[in-house]
């Protein structure tokens, strides 16, 4: 199970995201899209709910789990 903490920080008045905080294991992952939100002044509300998948980390896993089958 992945372990730490990730928090947005958001205008309470306009709901700009403003920055984020990720010291967890997928921070990496997260890094590019909140780079993108967070440089363009984005509403949080304008931020679409869903995810990308596969993440990088689930195609890593797709492969080892691909090389352990082969051996």
């Amino acid at each position: 199970m992945p372990r730490g903490v990730a928090r947005l920080v958001v205008d309470a008045e306009d709901g700009t995201v403003l920055d984020d905080h990720g010291p967890h294991n997928e921070a990496d992952v997260m890094a590019k899209t909140m780079q993108v939100v967070i440089e363009n002044g984005t509403d949080v509300r304008a931020v679409p709910d869903r995810a990308c998948h596969p993440t990088t980390p689930e195609i890593v896993d797709g492969l080892i789990r691909e090389a352990k089958r082969q051996l």
